[in-house]
């Protein structure tokens, strides 16, 4: 199997990261200028959220040490789940270990193998996961095709039905249309989930993700899950809804009470993580001028790309043996970008995933962009 793997071009490698400050990573004792971080704001290595998690780790210790049920809550974990109902205009709360437990968890307690779950083709693995966990019947629509979805759930005799989309698709940079979602789901008398990885932190006014670009509210979208290992710059997950919604899953989700709660002090860091974003509001505003000064350098050397109005920025190559050599080609120039591959992507649609952040500058977006286009002339070339 292993053979195989490295014989397609799909075989992984970790890249040992020695040492990282900002968007400069040490790898193999060399520095290299990282557009594979999904640290959109630059908060992970913010002092203030620094400090806030060494303030935790002296008050609480480095663990949790227990389940949240049995002595692992705490008045950190408390004011992180207050601070985010508030914040994202929502009655309750609650933290869980990761955005991964945090969805496979949910998922669970809203659905059983009597029910119908719906899911977008290229929903994150965690949704998808999640879905087989629950025993329900799945049924995934094609790619943001709300006609598709529609024909699919029209035809359903199930009771209870469970329509699970992502507001920002990680690979593609793509926006769910909410909106029309929202309507589907109240037409078919479904419940709605949203996993906000992506767009939490960076669209809104106020930074509260794909919910609040569209203008929606806890009544549209039901279930919003928020994972806080992107823009927050740290580990976990936030699931927040009504009062009794979230009751329900603080009492049924196995993946919140067969654990061992999360760090108290990373609890701590995220609390200093989101006043920051609440307060800081030229993060996401440079983090747009990023976008748009990419999107117009990449349209100017005609690259190919996928069109996206957020961080992730996709270039299709296609095969996986084309987009490893354009990813090497690059390391070579001193840049990190990552080369996505099946079963990641589908088949045929291997890509650079390029993310950027408020941190970088124009310069060194045009280094990226020149380097690129380069690579790319010499990789296909030589594979022509």
């Amino acid at each position: 199997m292993l053979a195989e793997l490295k014989e397609k071009n799909l075989y992984r490698i970790r890249k040992e990261i020695s040492q990282r400050k900002n968007i400069n990573y040490c790898y193999n004792g060399k520095h290299y200028l990282s557009f594979c971080s999904n640290d959109y704001l630059g908060l992970s290595h913010d002092l203030r959220v620094i400090n806030a998690f060494k303030h935790g780790a002296e008050r609480y210790g480095v663990g949790s040490t227990a389940s949240a049920m049995i002595s692992g809550y705490t008045t950190a974990h408390r004011e992180l789940e207050e601070q985010f109902a508030d914040y994202l205009q929502r009655d309750k709360a609650i933290f869980f270990a990761s955005g991964y437990m945090a969805n496979l968890g949910v998922m669970k307690v809203f659905a059983d193998r009597h029910d119908l779950i719906y899911q977008d083709k290229l929903n994150h693995a965690s949704l998808l996961d999640a879905a087989k966990l629950s025993n329900a019947k799945l049924k995934r629509y094609k790619h943001l095709d709300m006609s598709h979805l529609t024909s699919l759930i029209e035809n359903s005799t199930a009771k209870n039905k469970l329509i699970a989309a992502e507001g920002v698709y990680s690979m593609a940079g793509d926006i769910s249309p909410l909106p029309e979602l929202v309507k589907i789901a109240k037409n078919s008398n479904a419940l709605l989930m949203i996993d906000d990885a992506h767009g939490i932190g960076i669209l809104g006014k106020n930074g509260c993700g794909t919910v609040e670009h569209f203008s929606l509210s806890q009544h549209d979208v039901p279930i919003l899950v928020c994972p806080l290992g992107k823009a927050l710059g740290g580990v976990g997950g936030i699931v927040a809804g009504n009062s009794d919604l979230i009751e329900q899953v603080l009492q049924l989700a196995r993946t919140y009470t067969y654990t061992t709660n999360a760090a108290p002090a990373m609890a701590c860091a995220l609390l200093a993580s989101l006043q920051i974003i609440k307060t800081e509001s030229w993060r996401r505003q440079k983090l747009m001028e990023n976008i748009n000064y990419f999107k117009q350098g990449i349209k100017q050397r005609e690259l190919p790309y996928l069109n996206s109005e957020t961080a992730i920025q996709s270039i299709i190559i296609g095969t996986e043996k084309d987009t490893c050599a354009l990813s090497d080609e690059l390391l070579k120039k001193e840049i990190l970008v990552y080369p996505v591959r099946p079963p990641t992507v589908p088949r045929n649609t291997s890509r650079l995933r390029i993310t950027l952040s408020c941190e970088h500058n124009v310069r060194q977006i045009d280094y990226l962009l020149d380097s690129l286009l380069e690579a790319y002339n010499n990789v296909l070339s030589n594979n022509r």
